[in-house]
Order: structure tokens, then C-alpha cells, then sequence
């Protein structure tokens, strides 16, 4: 009896610890997430992925665009210098049509007063005054040749005089005709340029506008990457700066890869182009050194002179016909291929002496066909800074690079142009820069960076420089 006494009292105490526990346990299983919730969960990740996918997209988007508006404006920029050449030419032409036109009808007028004084000679002989007329009267060449009895009777100095008033009314004509032409080109010129002019301007507008537009949304693009990856403003910025960086440098060093780009360590060597000269002394310094040891042994084998039967071998005469195979210099011929040396024709002083003067415009503005002194555009600048070490220049991008020697990429030193075209050939140069050694360039890029020394970019450059 006592034993289930006491175990009623336990059994109603076990089952009320069981019944908290029962209470405590259910609520937490009831916070198990579902299926649904975790598949709801993960599309909601998946969705801020995307959206951070498509905000980066579209931020590598604006930065194809801007590069693009770029190098719009500088193709326009490159017209419009074509067009203004074009036009400066067309005017000299055409002022000097005018002056030639100008020469003849003075020609005409001279050899109308050598007429006019022949015919008062004539006069003043009397009984001449009707042949004359006759002359005067004649239709032309062919008609005065007609009247031989009048001519002869006139003379040698009324036939010369005829045919210099003949011949100088002819070109006056042709002179004419050509002034008429050029100035109608000189004026199809200038419109040609006033319309380059308002297209470059135009371009370098919407390349401004294109960059201030990617700027703010930029902006607004990173505010809306922070908020979905639970981070500040400031940190996703660097993070895209950072990203943006390694996209330029892929592409910058796939570009340098493609035309052979020489390595910024190879450039140090190669500007210095002390180690050849170097080599060449060092042997020298070896030569000179070599005999020094030599004498020392020499005065030992001093007794030997015996061997003096190499002279007797006098038919060392015998190689005295080899110089007649001096028909050797023939080859000289083999020095045709130095042509190709010939492109380093300017001494790497020159090089060196217009990257330092373009160093000194560094900072200054770029303006759409400016030429200084404050003012640069961008073949106005190599232009000036070879024209510094007395060296002549073309005005355009494109006639530069016509006007210079070809030399591959991989062979570049400080001084040697570097032009970039839109289509990979000369036909679309668009831009020229100067390299400066070490990898890095001074060049008048555009109007928000002015004349400036900044790294090579190598996207667009055409595989050979050109070497004044």
C-alpha cells in the first residue's frame, strides 16, 4: 500500500515536467522554415544578384560609351584639321592663280603696246598704215598666215609682236579659268571646314555630355549596389574603381600583346641604348687590355724569331692577287637592306629633345585646333615639339604618320609618334601621341585632360610608330 503511495505522487510530478516541455518544444517547431520559405528565401538572393549583374553590366556599359564619345570627338577633331589644311591650301592656291592671272593680263597689255607701237611706226613710214590694218584686222593666227604678202611686208618685229599678244591673250584666258576654279574651291573649302568645325564641336559636346551623364548615374548605380550588398556607398565605390582598373588593364595589356608592345623593363635598356655601346667598349677595353699580357710572354719566345721561314714564305705576295677580289666592296651593295636602319636616320638625341620640350607643356589646355603657345591639339603638339629640334612636321595626325618612318612597336624609343586609328590601317588615324619612354606618353588627349604624361594605352594603336 505504501509503495503506490508514493508512486502516484512521481507520476503526477514526471507528467507535468513532460507537459512544460511540451509547451516549450512546440513553439520552436512551429519556426521551422518551409519548402516554400527557403525556395522564397533563395529567389530573393538570386533576384539581388541579378540586379547587382545588371548594375555592373550597365556601369561597364557607360564606360564603353564614354570611351567611344572620345574617340568620336578626336575622328571629328582629326576632320576638322584635315578640312582647315585643305582650306589653307585651297587659299594659297587660289592667291596664287590670281597673281599668275594677274601676270598674264600684264602680258597681254605689254604685248598690246608693242602692237600698237609698230602700227605708229608703220605710220610715221607712210604707205604701210593699210597693211596694218590688215594685221590688226586678221582673225587670228591662221588668217595672218593667210596674208603672208601683208606679213612680210610688216616685218619680223610685227609677226613676233602678233604672236606674243596672241599667245599672252591665251594664257590670260587659261589663267583666268584657273583663278575662277581655285576660288571656287578656296570657298567650297571653307565651307567644308565651318561644317568640320560644327561636327567636331558637336562630337567633343556629346563626348562631355556622355561623361558627365555616366558620372551621376554612376553615382546613383553604386548608392543601389551598396544597399544590396549590405555596404556603404564609399566601400562599393573603390570597389568599382578597383574593378574598372583590372578591366582597363586586361584590355590594356591584350592590346599591348596583340602589335608586340615592348615590356616597360626592355624600354629602360633600350632607351639608355647604353648596352651596346657599352659591349662595343668593353670589347674595346678587353682588346687594349689583352696586349698588355701579351708583351710580358712575348720577349720569352723573344729567341724564337727562328721560325722566321714563315716571312721566307714569300708567297705571301700571292695573297696580294686576294685584294684584287676587292671586287668585294661590290657587295657593299648589302648595305640596300641598311635602308632599314635608315628610319633611326634621326639621332635618338632628337627623340629625347622633343619629349623633353612636350614635357614642358604639360598642363596646358587642349583646344580643337589650337598651335599654341598655351593651346594644343594634338598633332599641334608633336608638330611644335619637333619643330623645337629643327624638325618638320606635317600638321595632321594622319599626314604625320604618312610623312614619318615606320618602326615597329617593339622597337620604339623616346621621341617615336604613336598613332591610333579607328579601323586598324593609316586611313583611320585619329589621334597621335609621343612616347616618352618606361611605358608612359605625353600627349594633348582631350579637352578634360589638356596635355598631359600618363601611362601607353594601347587599344587602337597601329603596329608601327612613325619616326621623324
Amino acid at each position: 500500500m505504501r509503495v503506490q503511495k508514493v508512486w502516484r505522487p512521481a507520476a503526477a510530478a514526471l507528467g507535468a515536467v513532460a507537459l512544460s516541455l511540451g509547451l516549450l518544444v512546440s513553439p520552436a517547431l512551429a519556426d521551422v522554415p518551409s519548402d516554400d520559405d527557403i525556395e522564397d528565401a533563395q529567389d530573393a538572393v538570386d533576384d539581388t544578384a541579378a540586379q547587382i549583374a545588371a548594375l555592373e553590366v550597365r556601369l561597364a556599359a557607360n564606360a564603353a560609351a564614354r570611351d567611344e564619345s572620345q574617340m568620336a570627338a578626336a575622328i571629328a577633331a582629326e576632320k576638322y584639321n584635315q578640312a582647315a589644311v585643305e582650306r589653307d591650301q585651297a587659299q594659297a592656291d587660289a592667291d596664287a592663280a590670281a597673281d599668275a592671272a594677274a601676270q598674264a593680263d600684264d602680258d597681254v597689255a605689254a604685248a598690246s603696246r608693242d602692237v600698237a607701237r609698230i602700227a605708229n611706226a608703220a605710220y610715221r613710214n607712210g604707205g604701210e598704215l593699210q597693211q596694218i590694218g590688215i594685221f590688226l584686222s586678221a582673225d587670228g593666227l591662221d588668217d595672218a598666215i593667210e596674208s603672208a604678202t601683208t606679213f612680210r611686208m610688216l616685218g619680223g618685229d610685227a609677226d613676233e609682236a602678233y604672236q606674243r599678244l596672241d599667245a599672252a591673250e591665251r594664257v590670260a584666258d587659261v589663267m583666268q579659268t584657273r583663278a575662277d576654279q581655285a576660288l571656287a574651291d578656296a570657298e567650297a573649302a571653307a565651307a567644308d571646314l565651318e561644317e568640320a568645325s560644327r561636327e567636331a564641336d558637336a562630337a567633343a559636346l556629346t563626348a562631355e555630355n556622355v561623361v558627365a551623364d555616366n558620372e551621376a548615374e554612376r553615382d546613383s548605380l553604386i548608392v543601389e549596389l551598396a544597399a544590396l550588398r549590405n555596404t556603404t556607398a564609399e566601400l562599393e565605390e573603390e570597389r568599382q574603381n578597383a574593378l574598372d582598373a583590372e578591366r582597363r588593364e586586361r584590355e590594356n595589356a591584350a592590346a599591348a600583346a596583340a602589335i608586340g608592345a615592348p615590356a616597360t623593363e626592355r624600354e629602360d635598356d633600350r632607351d639608355e641604348s647604353g648596352s651596346g655601346q657599352s659591349d662595343s667598349g668593353r670589347s674595346e677595353s678587353d682588346q687594349s687590355a689583352s696586349p698588355d699580357p701579351a708583351p710580358s710572354p712575348d720577349p720569352r719566345p723573344s729567341p724564337e724569331p727562328q721560325p722566321e721561314p714563315e716571312p721566307e714564305p714569300s708567297p705571301e705576295p700571292e695573297p696580294s692577287p686576294e685584294p684584287q677580289p676587292e671586287p668585294d666592296p661590290e657587295p657593299e651593295p648589302e648595305p640596300e637592306p641598311e635602308p632599314q636602319p635608315d628610319p633611326p636616320s634621326t639621332p635618338a638625341s632628337a627623340g629625347q629633345g622633343a619629349v623633353n620640350w612636350a614635357m614642358t607643356q604639360v598642363g596646358d589646355r587642349y583646344v580643337l585646333g589650337a598651335r599654341g603657345p598655351d593651346a594644343w591639339d594634338c598633332s599641334s603638339l608633336t608638330q611644335a615639339a619637333y619643330r623645337s629640334v629643327g624638325i618638320h612636321l606635317p600638321r595632321t595626325s594622319g599626314d604625320q604618320y604618312r610623312a614619318t618612318a615606320n618602326v615597329p612597336i617593339g622597337q620604339i624609343r623616346p621621341g617615336d609618334l604613336i598613332f591610333y586609328s579607328s579601323n586598324g590601317r593609316a586611313s583611320g588615324v585619329y589621334h597621335v601621341a609621343m612616347y616618352a619612354g618606361n611605358g608612359m606618353r605625353v600627349h594633348a588627349g582631350n579637352p578634360s585632360t589638356g596635355v598631359q604624361y600618363t601611362s601607353m594605352w594601347w587599344a587602337n594603336v597601329l603596329p608601327m610608330a612613325g619616326r621623324p
